[in-house]
C-alpha cells in the first residue's frame, strides 16, 4: 500500500469519527433540554400545536396517548416521558395558556367549532377576527389550534 492511500485512509476516518462524535453530544444535549426539572418551563418550550395536543390529551384522562405523542416528538425514553406526563397532570397549572380567552363568548367558541367541522375555516378565522379584534395571524394561530385540540 502506498503512503498516500493510507494517509487519505486514516484522515477519512478521523472526519467520520469526529461527525459521529458530534451528533451524539447534539442528541443528548437536545434530550437532556426536555429532562422534568419545572414542568411550566419545559411545557413552555414545546411547540404550541404539541402543548396544546398533549393537554388535551391530559385532560381527556388519555395518558398513554400523551406520552406517545411526546415520545414521539422528543425522542425521549418511555420513562422519561411518562415522568413528564405525570408531572404535567399532577399540575395542570404548568401548562401555559395556549388559547386566548379575551373577547370570545361560549357561542363564539361553539360557531367556531361547528365551522371547524364543517371544513370552513377561512371563515371561521374571518368571524373571529370580526367578533374578537384578534389579527390575522392570531386568529389564524387560535383557529389551528382550536382545530388541533378537536383532533387531539
Amino acid at each position: 500500500m502506498s503512503p498516500s492511500l493510507i494517509i487519505v485512509g486514516v484522515i477519512v476516518f478521523v472526519v467520520v469519527f469526529w461527525v459521529f462524535c458530534r451528533l451524539q453530544q447534539f442528541a443528548q444535549t437536545s434530550v437532556q433540554s426536555f429532562r422534568v426539572k419545572n414542568p411550566k418551563e419545559s411545557a413552555q418550550s414545546l411547540p404550541t400545536h404539541l402543548q396544546a395536543g398533549i393537554q388535551a390529551l391530559i385532560t381527556q384522562n388519555k395518558k398513554i396517548s400523551a406520552i406517545k405523542k411526546f415520545r414521539k416528538y422528543t425522542g425521549l425514553g418511555l420513562k422519561e416521558s411518562k415522568d413528564y406526563i405525570e408531572a404535567l397532570s399532577q399540575n395542570e397549572a404548568a401548562w401555559p395558556d395556549v388559547l386566548p380567552r379575551e373577547g370570545i363568548t361560549p357561542e363564539l367558541k361553539k360557531e367556531l367549532k361547528n365551522l371547524i367541522s364543517d371544513k370552513r375555516k377561512i371563515e371561521a378565522i374571518r368571524l373571529l377576527r370580526e367578533r374578537s379584534g384578534l389579527g390575522l395571524k392570531e386568529a389564524k394561530k387560535y383557529i389551528d389550534e382550536l382545530e388541533s385540540l378537536r383532533s387531539g
